[in-house]
């Protein structure tokens, strides 16, 4: 937990504390945490990466729309993605 935490530039303590309450808002475990310190992803996090990495996928594709178009000026482009939280 301390390597992602310094990955993401937050303290160790505020990031349980948003995975906790991830959890809570979920309703799902997403961490199995073990007596030896290592955390494993639970089988319901697993199945959403899945899901995630094929949002991510699609908004690859349709970044390359643009840039195949000669659209984008340069090599990078910000595509914002929300959420409602009622969603």
């Amino acid at each position: 937990m301390r390597t992602a935490s310094q990955n993401l530039f937050i303290s160790q303590p505020t990031l349980s504390r948003r995975i906790q309450e991830l959890e809570l808002e979920l309703g799902v475990t997403l961490f199995n945490r073990s007596n030896t310190n290592d955390i494993i992803l639970s089988p319901e996090v697993k199945q959403l990466l899945v899901k995630v990495r094929k949002v991510l996928d699609q908004i690859d594709s349709i970044s390359s729309i643009f840039e195949s178009d000669g659209l984008l000026e340069n090599n990078g482009a910000l595509i914002k993605v929300g959420c409602l939280s009622n969603f």
